[in-house]
């Protein structure tokens, strides 16, 4: 049986490559005002895009928009990297601003940059890497 993607889904993942790439140029070239705050905000964004993306191809929804209920969502569709989903779900310590129990926020030090970015990359490449194999 063919899967017949929900409409859309390659706008998700076509916006989380913007945020993903705004990130690693506005670290690089103007990091006085890309703090790592907002660096952490267009990380999760890109991360959020990306997963949403591959989810509508799957026909599945999270239950929330937490990184948690991202990667939980990610994880029921298939084989999903029990490092990777670790990883981003410990991103979610910073920000539970989702979240339907509490909201909390934290602001990311200049030493948690590095990990965001190859967090982002990881999730961008998990879903490159199933939707479109050969690129």
């Amino acid at each position: 049986m063919d899967i017949i993607p929900m409409q859309g889904w390659q706008i998700f993942i076509d916006e989380g490559d913007r945020y993903l790439k705004t990130a690693m140029n506005g670290s690089r070239r103007r990091p006085r005002v890309f703090t790592p705050e907002i660096l952490y905000n267009l990380i999760a964004m890109a991360i959020e895009k990306h997963a949403m993306g591959y989810l509508m191809y799957h026909h599945q929804l999270p239950d929330n928009h937490t990184l948690r209920d991202l990667m939980d969502a990610l994880r029921k569709v298939g084989d999903l990297n029990e490092d990777l989903y670790g990883r981003v779900v410990d991103m979610d310590r910073f920000q539970e601003i989702c979240s339907v129990f509490q909201y909390r926020r934290d602001i990311p030090e200049a030493a948690d940059v590095a990990t965001f970015m190859d967090i982002g990359g990881e999730v961008s490449a998990f879903v490159r890497n199933r939707l479109f194999p050969s690129s």
